[in-house]
């Protein structure tokens, strides 16, 4: 009697122990804001709107029309002591809803690094803040602590109120995953389709080039050895796919441009971008 007893008050020490141990790291991750960090995390460096090369205003109000990449500056002060789950608040504007189309964490990388120190996520618990949580590897470190994150999002606003961009009534975009099929082993999709529609009023336009900007940890996809891929670019009028010859597509990376010839009507153009997840 006296031993099973024992050995079960044994186990409820062992346990309580361990939650003890579980609350204190919990307990010793701290928020570093204000005096901690340099650059700015409340609002974004730039806002670049898809299809537009310059910036626009960081107080524009973004439209549902269109999507943005949001670029910030984020930095640590020399000497300031970093622990493992310390975390850092990023703030998108009032009219961003993030992207999400990735169910894991995207890596935070230094300048010039491409070892992850910590992860973003979007907050569960505010859909207008971004969490960056820092692993061990800036531990033991005093200085050299900044990076560039890239966010992407899609506007709020009305198109009938807002000024979010001068391709506003040329250009409308919107992507979402494939989660039905095509994801891998964990579940995460590994395409974005991402739909154009260029010149939606059928003005006459003449030549065209876009220049998208498809998103972070995403790479435009097109196969060259196969012309029937269904993922392959397409660019129509009404049911009619353009000519080859004026439809001209390069891509680096995330980047990629488009050029249409003699644009005349609304055109629609359907591309995937490979998540590398």
């Amino acid at each position: 009697m006296w031993k099973k007893i024992g050995v079960l008050g044994f186990s409820l020490l062992v346990g309580l122990l361990i939650l003890m141990g579980v609350g204190q790291v919990r307990a010793n991750a701290a928020e570093l804001s204000g005096d901690d960090l340099t650059g700015s995390v409340t609002k974004p460096a730039s806002i670049t709107e898809s299809g537009v090369t310059d910036p626009i205003s960081i107080d524009t109000d973004l439209l549902s029309s269109q999507d943005y990449m949001l670029e910030y500056d984020w930095g640590i002060k020399d000497q300031k002591a970093i622990s493992s789950g310390d975390y850092v608040k990023v703030q998108l504007p009032k009219t961003a809803v993030y992207d999400n189309f990735m169910t894991k964490p995207i890596d935070v990388m230094l300048s010039g690094s491409d070892k992850p120190v910590g992860t973003m996520t979007l907050d569960p618990d505010n859909d207008k803040q971004m969490i960056i949580t820092f692993n061990n590897v800036l531990e033991n470190t005093n200085t050299g602590r900044k990076g560039t994150i890239s966010i992407h999002v899609h506007g709020t606003e009305s198109s009938g109120s807002g000024a979010g961009g001068t391709s506003a009534s040329l250009i409308r975009k919107n992507g979402w995953p494939i989660t039905k099929y095509d994801v891998d082993k964990d579940g995460n999709p590994q395409y974005v389709v991402w739909q154009i529609v260029v010149n939606p009023d059928s003005k006459n336009l003449g030549n065209v080039t876009l220049t998208d900007q498809i998103g972070p940890h995403m790479t435009f996809y097109q196969n060259a050895d196969d012309v029937d891929d269904s993922r392959n670019l397409t660019a129509k009028v009404d049911d009619d796919d353009l000519p080859s010859d004026d439809v001209e597509t390069t891509a680096s990376g995330s980047t990629v441009v488009i050029k249409l010839k003699n644009v005349t009507h609304k055109v629609d153009i359907l591309y995937y971008g490979k998540l590398q997840v």
